[in-house]
Protein backbone atom coordinates (compact mmCIF):
# COMPACT_ATOMS: atom_id res chain seq x y z
CA UNK A 1 0.00 0.00 0.00
CA UNK A 2 0.83 3.63 -0.42
CA UNK A 3 0.91 5.65 2.47
CA UNK A 4 0.13 9.29 2.18
CA UNK A 5 -3.10 11.80 0.77
CA UNK A 6 -5.34 10.57 -0.99
CA UNK A 7 -5.24 10.95 -5.31
CA UNK A 8 -7.29 12.71 -6.98
CA UNK A 9 -7.44 11.01 -10.99
CA UNK A 10 -10.93 12.72 -11.68
CA UNK A 11 -12.51 15.76 -11.19
CA UNK A 12 -15.99 16.49 -12.70
CA UNK A 13 -15.26 14.36 -15.14
CA UNK A 14 -18.37 14.12 -17.88
CA UNK A 15 -18.64 11.35 -20.26
CA UNK A 16 -21.23 9.23 -22.18
CA UNK A 17 -20.62 6.42 -24.32
CA UNK A 18 -23.39 4.99 -26.91
CA UNK A 19 -23.79 2.32 -28.63
CA UNK A 20 -21.95 0.67 -31.47
CA UNK A 21 -19.22 3.34 -31.34
CA UNK A 22 -15.42 2.64 -31.45
CA UNK A 23 -13.47 5.08 -29.57
CA UNK A 24 -9.87 5.43 -29.23
CA UNK A 25 -9.47 6.76 -25.41
CA UNK A 26 -5.80 8.53 -25.75
CA UNK A 27 -3.54 10.75 -23.05
CA UNK A 28 -0.34 10.66 -21.62
CA UNK A 29 0.99 8.25 -18.56
CA UNK A 30 -0.97 9.01 -15.75
CA UNK A 31 -3.71 10.83 -17.41
CA UNK A 32 -6.25 8.27 -15.78
CA UNK A 33 -6.96 5.71 -19.24
CA UNK A 34 -6.68 2.44 -17.36
CA UNK A 35 -8.21 4.05 -14.05
CA UNK A 36 -11.86 5.03 -15.88
CA UNK A 37 -11.85 1.76 -17.12
CA UNK A 38 -11.47 0.13 -14.07
CA UNK A 39 -13.89 2.09 -12.98
CA UNK A 40 -16.50 1.10 -15.53
CA UNK A 41 -16.23 -2.48 -15.10
CA UNK A 42 -16.80 -1.75 -11.15
CA UNK A 43 -13.02 -3.14 -10.07
CA UNK A 44 -12.79 0.60 -8.98
CA UNK A 45 -15.27 2.99 -7.29
CA UNK A 46 -15.50 6.63 -7.40
CA UNK A 47 -15.28 8.33 -4.45
CA UNK A 48 -18.47 10.87 -5.72
CA UNK A 49 -20.96 10.80 -8.08
CA UNK A 50 -21.89 7.45 -10.49
CA UNK A 51 -20.96 5.29 -13.14
CA UNK A 52 -24.02 4.33 -14.72
CA UNK A 53 -24.61 1.12 -17.20
CA UNK A 54 -27.52 1.04 -19.36
CA UNK A 55 -29.43 4.05 -17.26
CA UNK A 56 -28.56 2.25 -13.65
CA UNK A 57 -25.34 2.69 -11.21
CA UNK A 58 -23.03 -0.28 -11.09
CA UNK A 59 -21.96 0.99 -7.52
CA UNK A 60 -23.26 -1.80 -5.56
CA UNK A 61 -23.00 -4.61 -8.59
CA UNK A 62 -19.65 -7.12 -8.43
CA UNK A 63 -17.74 -6.85 -11.54
CA UNK A 64 -18.68 -10.92 -12.09
CA UNK A 65 -22.30 -9.36 -12.39
CA UNK A 66 -21.38 -7.01 -14.78
CA UNK A 67 -18.69 -9.12 -16.86
CA UNK A 68 -21.74 -10.49 -19.24
CA UNK A 69 -22.59 -6.62 -19.78
CA UNK A 70 -19.38 -5.08 -20.56
CA UNK A 71 -15.94 -6.11 -19.76
CA UNK A 72 -12.14 -5.49 -19.76
CA UNK A 73 -9.14 -7.15 -21.94
CA UNK A 74 -6.70 -6.23 -19.14
CA UNK A 75 -2.97 -4.46 -20.37
CA UNK A 76 -0.68 -7.29 -19.22
CA UNK A 77 -2.78 -10.69 -20.98
CA UNK A 78 -1.33 -13.34 -18.51
CA UNK A 79 -3.58 -11.82 -15.98
CA UNK A 80 -6.94 -13.25 -18.14
CA UNK A 81 -5.46 -16.99 -17.87
CA UNK A 82 -6.82 -18.77 -14.87
CA UNK A 83 -6.96 -22.27 -16.44
CA UNK A 84 -4.01 -24.45 -17.93
CA UNK A 85 -5.36 -24.45 -21.51
CA UNK A 86 -6.94 -21.34 -23.49
CA UNK A 87 -9.55 -23.75 -24.19
CA UNK A 88 -9.88 -24.07 -21.03
CA UNK A 89 -9.83 -20.77 -20.41
CA UNK A 90 -12.59 -19.62 -22.86
CA UNK A 91 -15.06 -21.95 -22.01
CA UNK A 92 -14.49 -21.20 -18.11
CA UNK A 93 -14.98 -17.11 -19.80
CA UNK A 94 -18.53 -18.72 -20.96
CA UNK A 95 -19.78 -20.01 -17.92
CA UNK A 96 -23.55 -18.74 -17.19
CA UNK A 97 -25.56 -20.54 -14.26
CA UNK A 98 -28.82 -19.89 -17.19
CA UNK A 99 -26.50 -21.70 -19.79
CA UNK A 100 -24.96 -24.98 -19.03
CA UNK A 101 -25.36 -26.71 -22.30
CA UNK A 102 -21.55 -28.66 -22.49
CA UNK A 103 -22.37 -29.00 -26.40
CA UNK A 104 -22.69 -25.24 -27.19
CA UNK A 105 -20.11 -24.32 -24.75
CA UNK A 106 -18.19 -26.61 -26.85
CA UNK A 107 -19.38 -25.16 -30.20
CA UNK A 108 -19.26 -21.57 -29.21
CA UNK A 109 -15.46 -22.06 -27.89
CA UNK A 110 -14.15 -24.24 -31.07
CA UNK A 111 -16.04 -21.13 -32.84
CA UNK A 112 -13.92 -18.54 -31.19
CA UNK A 113 -10.21 -20.90 -31.21
CA UNK A 114 -11.03 -20.81 -35.19
CA UNK A 115 -12.00 -16.47 -35.35
CA UNK A 116 -8.71 -15.96 -33.57
CA UNK A 117 -6.61 -18.31 -34.81
CA UNK A 118 -6.24 -20.73 -32.06
CA UNK A 119 -6.98 -23.81 -32.85
CA UNK A 120 -3.48 -25.54 -32.84
CA UNK A 121 -2.67 -23.84 -29.85
CA UNK A 122 -5.62 -24.53 -28.00
CA UNK A 123 -4.22 -27.44 -25.27
CA UNK A 124 -1.24 -24.66 -24.21
CA UNK A 125 -1.26 -22.84 -21.00
CA UNK A 126 -1.85 -19.07 -22.01
CA UNK A 127 1.02 -18.20 -19.66
CA UNK A 128 3.27 -19.71 -21.90
CA UNK A 129 2.61 -18.29 -25.26
CA UNK A 130 4.52 -15.63 -27.11
CA UNK A 131 3.28 -11.80 -27.01
CA UNK A 132 0.73 -11.35 -29.78
CA UNK A 133 -0.53 -15.24 -29.07
CA UNK A 134 -0.86 -14.22 -25.36
CA UNK A 135 -2.80 -11.02 -27.10
CA UNK A 136 -4.75 -13.07 -29.23
CA UNK A 137 -5.81 -15.53 -26.32
CA UNK A 138 -7.07 -12.29 -24.26
CA UNK A 139 -9.13 -11.03 -26.76
CA UNK A 140 -10.98 -14.19 -27.38
CA UNK A 141 -11.74 -14.68 -23.63
CA UNK A 142 -12.63 -11.11 -23.57
CA UNK A 143 -15.17 -11.51 -26.50
CA UNK A 144 -16.22 -14.89 -24.77
CA UNK A 145 -17.86 -13.12 -21.99
CA UNK A 146 -19.98 -12.19 -24.62
CA UNK A 147 -20.43 -8.61 -23.36
CA UNK A 148 -22.13 -5.50 -25.08
CA UNK A 149 -19.30 -3.43 -24.67
CA UNK A 150 -15.54 -4.51 -24.61
CA UNK A 151 -12.62 -2.06 -23.15
CA UNK A 152 -9.34 -3.03 -23.97
CA UNK A 153 -5.86 -1.82 -22.51
CA UNK A 154 -2.71 -1.21 -24.43
CA UNK A 155 -4.14 -4.18 -27.53
CA UNK A 156 -1.01 -3.40 -29.18
CA UNK A 157 1.64 -2.60 -26.22
CA UNK A 158 5.43 -4.37 -26.79
CA UNK A 159 4.96 -6.15 -29.98
CA UNK A 160 6.50 -6.18 -33.06
CA UNK A 161 5.40 -5.24 -36.54
CA UNK A 162 4.26 -8.35 -37.55
CA UNK A 163 2.35 -9.44 -34.74
CA UNK A 164 0.71 -5.71 -34.34
CA UNK A 165 -0.38 -5.95 -37.34
CA UNK A 166 -2.39 -9.58 -36.82
CA UNK A 167 -4.04 -7.92 -33.62
CA UNK A 168 -4.90 -5.20 -36.19
CA UNK A 169 -6.71 -7.34 -38.24
CA UNK A 170 -8.29 -8.96 -35.09
CA UNK A 171 -9.43 -5.47 -33.67
CA UNK A 172 -11.38 -4.99 -37.28
CA UNK A 173 -12.92 -8.53 -36.96
CA UNK A 174 -13.94 -7.53 -33.36
CA UNK A 175 -17.19 -5.34 -34.41
CA UNK A 176 -18.94 -8.70 -36.14
CA UNK A 177 -19.29 -10.04 -32.28
CA UNK A 178 -19.35 -7.10 -29.80
CA UNK A 179 -21.75 -4.07 -30.23
CA UNK A 180 -19.10 -0.87 -28.55
CA UNK A 181 -15.38 -1.46 -28.18
CA UNK A 182 -13.04 1.34 -26.56
CA UNK A 183 -9.56 0.80 -27.24
CA UNK A 184 -7.07 3.01 -24.34
CA UNK A 185 -3.88 2.93 -26.18
CA UNK A 186 -0.88 4.97 -26.75
CA UNK A 187 -0.55 3.72 -30.88
CA UNK A 188 -1.71 6.48 -32.64
CA UNK A 189 -1.62 4.53 -35.97
CA UNK A 190 -4.11 2.36 -34.38
CA UNK A 191 -6.15 5.16 -33.49
CA UNK A 192 -6.30 6.49 -37.06
CA UNK A 193 -7.02 3.64 -38.64
CA UNK A 194 -9.57 1.71 -36.47
CA UNK A 195 -11.39 4.68 -34.29
CA UNK A 196 -14.23 6.30 -35.25
CA UNK A 197 -14.38 8.90 -32.04
CA UNK A 198 -11.42 9.67 -29.72
CA UNK A 199 -11.45 10.72 -26.58
CA UNK A 200 -8.40 12.47 -24.94
CA UNK A 201 -7.67 12.86 -21.10
CA UNK A 202 -5.58 14.94 -19.64
CA UNK A 203 -5.04 15.36 -15.88
CA UNK A 204 -8.62 13.62 -15.08
CA UNK A 205 -9.92 15.67 -17.76
CA UNK A 206 -11.71 15.57 -21.45
CA UNK A 207 -9.63 17.90 -23.10
CA UNK A 208 -11.19 17.09 -26.17
CA UNK A 209 -13.95 14.47 -27.94
CA UNK A 210 -13.94 14.03 -31.78
CA UNK A 211 -13.33 12.67 -34.86
CA UNK A 212 -9.35 12.30 -35.78
CA UNK A 213 -9.53 15.45 -38.25
CA UNK A 214 -10.91 17.24 -34.97
CA UNK A 215 -8.43 15.92 -32.66
CA UNK A 216 -5.39 15.89 -34.65
CA UNK A 217 -6.11 18.48 -36.93
CA UNK A 218 -5.92 21.00 -33.70
CA UNK A 219 -2.43 21.94 -33.27
CA UNK A 220 -2.68 23.48 -30.05
CA UNK A 221 -3.98 20.88 -28.38
CA UNK A 222 -1.67 18.41 -29.54
CA UNK A 223 0.59 20.44 -28.07
CA UNK A 224 -0.85 20.92 -24.68
CA UNK A 225 -1.43 17.30 -24.10
CA UNK A 226 1.49 15.88 -25.60
CA UNK A 227 0.40 13.43 -28.40
CA UNK A 228 2.65 12.15 -31.09
CA UNK A 229 0.89 11.83 -34.11
CA UNK A 230 1.89 9.03 -36.84
CA UNK A 231 4.60 10.28 -38.88
CA UNK A 232 2.76 10.50 -41.90
CA UNK A 233 0.56 13.01 -39.95
CA UNK A 234 3.53 14.78 -39.01
CA UNK A 235 5.17 14.88 -42.89
CA UNK A 236 1.74 16.20 -45.09
CA UNK A 237 1.36 18.69 -42.04
CA UNK A 238 5.42 20.20 -42.49
CA UNK A 239 4.66 20.20 -46.11
CA UNK A 240 0.97 21.93 -45.97
CA UNK A 241 -0.70 22.96 -42.48
CA UNK A 242 -4.56 22.11 -44.18
CA UNK A 243 -2.85 18.31 -44.70
CA UNK A 244 -4.54 15.62 -42.90
CA UNK A 245 -2.71 12.82 -43.87
CA UNK A 246 -3.17 9.56 -42.20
Amino acid sequence: SVKGEPHTVFDRLNLSIHKGEKIALIGSNGAGKSTLMKMMVGLLKPSQGTVELNGTSVKNVKPEQLSRQISLVYQNPEEMFIKDSIYSDIAYAMLDENDADPDKTQEKTEELLKRFRLSELSERDGRLLSGGQMRRASLAIGVALNPGILLLDEPTANLDIATRKEIMRTLSDLKEVTDTVMIATHDMQLVCEWAERIIVLCQGQVAADGTRDEIFGNAALISRVGIRPPEIFTMGQALDRRALCY
